[in-house]
């Protein structure tokens, strides 16, 4: 790369000396044309298209002589970037060869360290031969207790075998048991739920019963019967009796009979909430 750019920039500079080595005059002399009259050729030749040749051509020498000012410039330049080229190739040179120096102090450590290495795995190549002899005696000491436990779990196998058995039979029994409870316990509800019904009813009928009773004693209560006085043949009472939240209205009469009056007949009638009840009888006197 460096060479090619050097092999421009002599390219370069020879095109500068040549363009240097004329003078910017020689390409900026004017055209002037000017046509001769008479002859077979002069209607060929015109002064006024002269002119245009003129203006056009010498248009074109101003731009040479611009354009060769712009080469001169750039010529200049090339020149100017090929000195900075040739310092950072100077500036990378030196760098790659500092690096170079750097590299082989660094290969200089990494052997050093490789070395250290393959100490450190010998090392430890022996270090796992001793852990791996220690396991070899632990694995051989748990085969050997392990034979031992089993075969104290072959007798406690057996042992547990024999009270499985035993536990089998009770089990059995235990479920026939408990087949019968639960028959016990079905015919027990039934029982329960019959006499929970009978005692529904009976407290039904010991409440009807009380409540009778309870109206049979107002009503008894309202039926007092009174025999009447000396000189009276006949009396008529009107009564009410309470027993126990129980009322009753009644109605009695008696009535002497016979020439001395000495035979009473009597009678009586009681009402106590839809329920009636009655009595009549005789009594003597002497």
């Amino acid at each position: 790369m460096t060479s090619k750019l050097k092999q421009i920039s002599l390219n370069t500079a020879a095109i500068a000396a040549l363009m240097t080595a004329f003078p910017a005059a020689t390409f900026a002399q004017s055209l002037d044309v000017t046509c001769s009259g008479g002859g077979v050729g002069g209607d060929f030749c015109q002064d006024a298209d002269m002119t245009e040749v003129e203006t056009v051509v010498n248009g074109n020498e101003a731009d040479i002589a611009t354009n060769t000012g712009d080469i001169a410039d750039n010529a200049q330049a090339i020149i100017d970037s090929d000195a900075a080229q040739d310092l950072v190739d100077a500036d990378q040179d030196q760098a790659l060869a500092d690096a170079v120096t750097a590299q082989g102090v660094t290969d200089d450590a990494q052997d050093g360290l490789i070395a250290d290495n393959a100490q450190a795995i010998i090392d430890s190549d022996a270090a796992q031969d001793i852990v791996d002899a220690a396991q070899d005696q632990a694995l051989d000491d748990a085969v050997e207790a392990q034979g031992v436990t089993d075969d104290a779990q072959d007798i406690l196998i057996s042992e547990n075998a024999a009270d499985i058995f035993v536990l089998d039979g009770q089990v059995m029994t235990n479920e026939t048991n408990i087949a019968a409870n639960a028959a016990a316990i079905s015919t027990n509800a039934s029982n329960i739920a019959a006499n929970s019904a009978d005692i529904l009813e009976l407290q039904n009928g010991l409440s009807d019963l009380r409540t009778d009773m309870n109206r049979g004693l107002a009503m008894a209560n309202a039926m007092d019967v009174f025999a009447p006085d000396q000189g009276s043949q006949f009396m008529l009472n009107v009564g009410t009796g309470f027993h126990d939240g129980e009322a009753a209205f009644g109605v009695t009469g008696s009535g002497r009979v016979g020439a001395t009056g000495s035979t009473i007949v009597y009678f009586g009638l009681a009402g106590a909430q839809g329920t009636t009840a009655g009595k009549a009888g005789v009594a003597f006197q002497w």
